[in-house]
């Protein structure tokens, strides 16, 4: 039996710019960070003695005679993909409900994928082929409308900055801050829960067009002045970039906020934080940035999710 845990991941900067429509015109800059928050994926081959061929268990389980029958399209595809047509059973857990923001799509395939090679090939996938093998399913096999920064940060982990060039290849860079600043920085953040989970996908769509193109211009700048803000290691201007990123993207589409959303947001703002919602829009989770987490979290009742950084990406753990 195979177990991989890949990490959920929170993007600050530059969402929305990963989609091929933009980076392919103007590149694309990202900042953000994975937690230790997980996808738990376990992979084996399917027992002879039992009377099935696969057996694949997430929210559902389904029990199938052919990997073809199989329902859930993205385990469907990656199977697909890497020619699996032996009998396999693979079990999905995570640590955060999906469509919340976190990139758990991204990380679901990443942690399959890792899986499948080590069941195939017994030997370590680096991280630039989990990446870039998750984006071409998702994109090419899948034809989902979505960015491809999910991949990488699963993939690759820690805090960070990713580049995107015109043709898709992208680098990505451990931002040049120091143990005191990261941990004064993570001591600033809160992850709320707004409890409003959505179809990112049909988010997404909504906001992949050319109306939504002059945002994303003014967030892809944003992300190059947040950058430098972390080069002068500056937490104060970092959180009004946030919300300033944060105004830009919710006018890309108005499936991005809410009226829930916005409460939240300015109760937030009225107790002296900074906040975005995190992923596609429209629900899931809200990352704030305060000088004072404790009055903020006396104020706002809703679920406040404890994290920490995620510095080794998609692992294998067993064997």
């Amino acid at each position: 039996m195979i177990i991989s845990t890949t990490p959920l991941r929170v993007s600050l900067f530059g969402g929305s710019t990963d989609y091929f429509n933009y980076y392919s015109q103007y590149k694309s800059l990202l900042i953000g960070f994975a937690i230790k928050k997980y996808i738990y994926t376990t992979l084996r081959y399917t027992p002879q003695i039992f009377d099935f061929h696969s057996s694949i268990h997430y929210s559902q389980s389904e029990y199938v005679d052919s990997n073809d029958d199989i329902k859930h399209r993205a385990i469907k595809g990656v199977l697909h993909y890497k020619n699996i047509i032996d009998g396999i059973e693979l079990v999905h857990l995570a640590d955060a409900p999906g469509k919340s923001g976190l990139g758990s799509s991204s990380s679901f395939i990443v942690g399959m994928l890792n899986c499948i090679n080590q069941l195939l090939h017994n030997e370590p996938t680096s991280k630039i082929n989990l990446a870039t093998e998750c984006i071409h399913i998702e994109q090419n096999i899948l034809k989902e409308t979505s960015g491809i920064q999910d991949a990488i940060w699963a993939a690759f982990s820690g805090i960070k900055s990713i580049e995107i060039d015109k043709d898709g290849t992208f680098k990505v860079k451990p931002l040049p801050v120091c143990e005191e600043f990261i941990n004064k920085f993570h001591n600033s953040l809160v992850l709320f829960y707004t409890g409003s989970p959505r179809d990112s996908f049909e988010v997404a769509k909504s906001h992949d067009n050319k109306e939504a193109e002059q945002y994303k211009i003014c967030i892809h700048q944003i992300a190059k002045e947040a950058l430098s803000a972390f080069y002068q290691e500056d937490i104060e201007q970092v959180g009004k970039l946030l919300d300033e990123s944060w105004q830009q993207k919710r006018q890309t589409s108005s499936l991005i906020s809410t009226p829930h959303i916005d409460d939240i947001y300015t109760q937030v703002k009225r107790h002296g934080g900074h906040a975005k919602i995190l992923g596609s829009g429209g629900g899931g989770y809200m990352l704030c940035l305060t000088p004072d987490k404790r009055r903020l979290l006396k104020n706002i009742d809703l679920i406040n999710v404890d994290f920490s950084f995620d510095y080794e990406g998609s692992k294998i753990v067993l064997p």
